[in-house]
């Protein structure tokens, strides 16, 4: 099991737990997220929080590189499970937040930006790598960036792929909320 989910007063908490591989967004990853999401709407909660096991502070990898096809096709086709994962997370008709307490990478800061919220501890960072490693970004994922931050700071996002810091992803929108540590972080959820 990829990721693990517990309920408390109806608010699921869904965990990324493959802190090994940096919570990498493999197929079996993305499905499992679906299916936890689902599950906690079937059962009435009212709201979702994802987390992640972290491991030398990455929250999540993004794309898992390994399943990128070699053939030039789209890795990011419609049907292709982080693309549904992206969907679902965007469709379920509760509040979703990404409670991120690490560094986001390429697609994992898409999942983030699909949630209806984020919240993240200071020394959170977020970055879109596609461009570092040499691959294209698709045009929905360009387009809910330039949507959520603008044109000028998703080029930069695009362009550098250097990572920004949590203070400055609050300034420009792409965060609600910054905690000091991994504790007031907790305490922020708790508190909403």
């Amino acid at each position: 099991m990829l990721v693990s989910t517990e309920i408390k007063d109806r608010i699921a908490y869904i965990k990324m737990q493959n802190g090994k591989h940096y919570n990498c967004l493999s197929e079996e990853m993305c499905l499992e997220l679906i299916e936890a999401i689902k599950k906690s709407y079937s059962l009435k909660c009212v709201g979702i929080v994802i987390k992640a096991e972290v491991n030398r502070n990455v929250w999540s990898a993004g794309h898992d590189i390994k399943e990128l096809p070699v053939d030039g096709s789209d890795p990011l086709a419609f049907n292709v499970p982080m693309e549904e994962l992206l969907r679902e997370v965007q469709d379920v008709p509760i509040p979703v937040i990404a409670c991120v307490d690490g560094t986001v990478w390429g697609g994992a800061c898409d999942l983030c930006l699909s949630c209806d919220m984020i919240v993240s501890s200071k020394a959170s960072t977020f970055a879109i790598t596609p461009a570092k490693i040499g691959i294209p970004y698709n045009a929905s994922g360009l387009v809910h960036f330039i949507n959520q931050l603008g044109i000028n700071k998703a080029r930069e996002m695009f362009f550098l792929g250097t990572p920004i810091e949590a203070e400055d992803a609050l300034n420009v929108g792409l965060i609600n909320h910054v905690a000091d540590d991994s504790e007031a972080l907790e305490k922020l959820l708790e508190e909403h």
